[in-house]
């Protein structure tokens, strides 16, 4: 068997290892560090409100969300409510409103 056609298992063996290697537990001093990432609370959760263009109601949706725990909410912003008249005119207010 030729050196060549060694070349392709011994990579193949050599990208196995090091892929096994990132499921080995990791060094005892490391496994206890904070990790760097956000980490939820008792999971938490959070819910699509419709509050855009809705001035009045946004106080009661977001008391409604708060007494059933959801601590997050997520609202569509459309580009062409924020940019309406002219490319490069931009219209905030709302957008800042719900945020």
């Amino acid at each position: 068997m030729s050196s060549r056609s060694l070349v392709a298992p011994a990579l193949f063996a050599l990208a196995l290892l090091v892929g096994l290697s990132t499921l080995l537990p990791t060094v005892a001093g490391s496994a206890l560090a904070a990790p760097s990432y956000y980490r939820a609370g008792n999971p938490e959760y959070g819910m699509s409100v419709f509050v855009y263009g809705n001035p009045g109601t946004t106080a009661r949706d977001f008391g409604k969300l708060q007494e059933l725990n959801f601590w997050w909410q997520k609202s569509l912003f459309r580009w062409r409510d924020i940019e309406t008249d002219c490319k490069g005119c931009f219209k905030w207010d709302e957008a800042d409103r719900v945020v």
